[in-house]
């Protein structure tokens, strides 16, 4: 059990400010949006599949995006979908005038009837994707929090701190791409008699006119989690490889 934290500076932060700081003009600042995921593209709908990096042994995971734009604005939704193909998570960003906002977010859970049931999830600070990025660039915040379906009064909180670091480029698909990298630190703490609290770095990489393309996450001095995105394609061929998956 421990109290202290590196990111208690942001607990307290007014993310607003961390927000809007990071997207105010500079001579060094430049347009990046063109790197998020691409809200024209997905009207229809796309599957994102990320495979483990170097690890065979880890199962692939499924995004499933969508954009659509209604009477209060531009949205990205997105279902998030393990191996077994039931929805762990569904999530809807919203568009605003610099950058992305987490506007809602479920979490899926199995009760005690076997059935997938959707919680609730609060949340604190929506900071996804600053339009404007560069040397300047502020810290985004992100913090949800929810209480667990089994056990009333103990929370779970889950923190990160989002930052531009530079431009790269990506192989995918045979093609180079241009793309962006955010450092990333991520804070996981459960309240139940004390608090635990655990810390990861990591990484994002962007690809212009793809979105998430990478993600790295240090779990321990001995273990690094790492994804790549390894294809897009419609939801039918998701529902066909669900298929298959019950067949088995």
């Amino acid at each position: 059990m421990k109290r202290s934290t590196g990111l208690d500076y942001c607990i307290g932060s007014l993310f607003l400010v961390l927000f809007f700081s990071a997207c105010e003009p500079g001579e060094s600042m430049r347009d990046i949006r063109d790197y998020y995921f691409p809200m024209r593209e997905l009207k229809e709908g796309l599957v994102y599949e990320y495979r483990a990096v170097n690890n065979d042994s880890l199962a692939p995971y499924y995004w499933y995006y969508r954009s659509m734009q209604t009477d209060s604005g531009v949205y990205l939704t997105g279902m998030y979908y393990e191996y077994d193909f039931m929805p762990k998570q569904f999530v809807q960003e919203a568009w605003v005038s610099n950058g992305m906002l987490l506007d809602t977010l479920f979490l899926y859970y199995t009760d005690t009837l076997d059935r997938q049931q959707p919680l609730a999830i609060e949340i604190e600070a929506g900071n996804l994707f600053a339009f404007r990025a560069g040397p300047e660039s502020g810290v985004l915040l992100y913090k949800v929090k929810w209480e667990d379906p089994y056990k009333p009064g103990v929370w779970t909180t889950l923190i990160k701190n989002r930052q531009y670091v530079s431009d790269t480029t990506w192989q995918w698909q045979g093609k180079k791409v241009d793309a962006v990298v955010f450092h990333l630190k991520e804070l996981f703490a459960i309240d139940e008699e004390g608090t635990f609290e655990q810390e990861y770095d990591g990484m994002e990489i962007y690809a212009k006119g793809i979105g998430l393309i990478y993600t790295k996450k240090q779990i321990n001095e001995n273990f690094i989690l790492e994804y790549e995105l390894a294809d897009r394609y419609p939801m039918e061929v998701l529902e066909e490889k669900f298929s298959r998956y019950r067949q088995e």
